[in-house]
């Protein structure tokens, strides 16, 4: 839901001038936030905006300091480009320095002029440059494939227990060890995203190793509901234990 004005607006007829409240489940901000990191960096990478950064390896872990999400960016600078305002290349040439064969930039100033460039992208993929439309479309069909469910980690865990162990099979999908559930910040897209937005959305991956455990080891069963018991509701470990004790595992 749209309000501009003190007024609810179809979102078709938002007025781009004016600021607007929208209102919508958290999914909904989480992936407006997810799918603008991922199009950035598909952008980057394409090397389409005068530029093309490191984003894998060594030189993408250069830490001013990890936890607050500072780094250096290492990149090389491309051709001119036609549609690209010529000072964004001249900004970054002048902010930042040589390395070796190629230069290095704070990452709180390179996202900085590099927002700029992107909005040149848009502009050009809506008046129709033919490179940078199909850079957009690459990145539309890679986005349109991928498949998510929201929940929470209770919520994901009880899940594949339950479902797991109502299949035709005597194995049960869980952690079985408490470093089997973890998370891991992006610090640095989070740190971009606190300088952009009021009230970002924290940015990390929620890992779990699932084992697949016969029914029959009934040690490691109660390993794996150990784990579940400090990160699962106590409504979410019932359901777990009694889709687990199924049948000849009664005793657990």
């Amino acid at each position: 839901m749209a309000r501009q004005n003190s007024r609810i607006v179809p979102l078709t007829d938002l007025d781009p001038r004016i600021c607007a409240v929208i209102s919508a489940p958290i999914g909904l901000f989480r992936e407006v936030q997810r799918h603008y990191l991922t199009f950035r960096d598909h952008v980057w990478r394409s090397g389409l905006l005068g530029f093309t950064p490191v984003l894998d390896g060594d030189q993408a872990d250069d830490w001013v300091d990890l936890h607050a999400g500072h780094k250096r960016v290492h990149f090389q600078i491309g051709g001119e480009v036609d549609w690209l305002p010529q000072p964004q290349t001249m900004m970054l040439a002048a902010m930042s320095e040589p390395y070796r064969d190629h230069r290095t930039i704070d990452s709180d100033i390179f996202d900085s002029t590099t927002e700029v460039a992107l909005l040149a992208f848009l502009n050009a993929v809506t008046v129709g440059d033919a490179a940078c439309r199909t850079a957009w479309e690459a990145w539309l069909l890679r986005e349109g494939r991928e498949t998510y469910a929201y929940m929470t980690a209770d919520q994901l865990l009880t899940a594949f227990v339950v479902h797991s162990a109502g299949a035709d099979c005597d194995t049960v999908l869980m952690p079985v060890m408490a470093g089997d559930v973890g998370r891991v910040d992006r610090h640095y897209y989070n740190r971009f995203l606190a300088k952009q937005l009021a009230n970002p959305l924290r940015d990390a991956k929620q890992l779990v190793l699932f084992c697949n455990v016969p029914r029959s080891d009934t040690d490691t069963l109660r390993n794996g509901l150990g784990v579940l018991a400090e990160r699962c509701s106590k409504p979410n470990l019932a359901r777990t234990y009694t889709a687990i004790t199924k049948g000849d595992n009664a005793a657990l």
